[in-house]
């Protein structure tokens, strides 16, 4: 089976096609990405680069000051998308603009993080110590979310409300 029929289109919108635009960014700004002539390593690269973004922007979008949308309750979304197919096209798309927050926000960081490691050389530990911490966090939060989402899904439908 071809690795591109596995990809949803749901990781295209929110992760590759993001990711791809925040790579070529860094190559654009400077930065030494991998070449796009390597395709399978710019496209892992781009899809990392896109889950991070998508991680990154999920987070910031909590935070009210920055517009965050009211949460529906969960079951109201799942007999919604029953009643409007269209709905998960939406969700889609604005997760898409979520991970292009997430994206922004990683851009910003990284040049202004550039900035203080050209003055100062011997800070690319403490650079690379508090990304790792970071990703560590974000990845963490996500995993947590992910799981109680799943224990909803199968609660909902072992208590036979499906």
């Amino acid at each position: 089976m071809n690795v591109l029929e596995k990809i949803s289109s749901y990781n295209l919108i929110t992760n590759l096609i993001p990711g791809a635009v925040l790579t070529e960014a860094f190559r654009a700004a400077g930065f030494p990405v991998v070449n796009s002539s390597s395709f399978a390593a710019w496209t892992v690269l781009a899809y990392m680069l896109g889950l991070v973004s998508n991680r990154l922007g999920a987070l910031a979008t909590k935070i009210k000051a920055l517009g965050g949308a009211r949460k529906n309750r969960y079951e109201d979304f799942v007999k919604a998308s029953i009643e409007d197919k269209k709905l998960e096209i939406l969700v889609e798309t604005a997760n898409g603009y979520r991970t292009f927050i997430g994206a922004c926000i990683i851009f910003s960081l990284v040049n202004v993080s550039n900035y203080f490691v050209r003055i100062n050389d011997n800070s690319w530990a403490l650079y690379t110590a508090l990304l790792l911490a970071s990703l560590f966090i974000i990845f963490t939060t996500s995993y947590r979310r992910q799981n109680l989402f799943i224990e909803k899904r199968v609660r909902r439908i072992c208590d036979g409300n499906a």
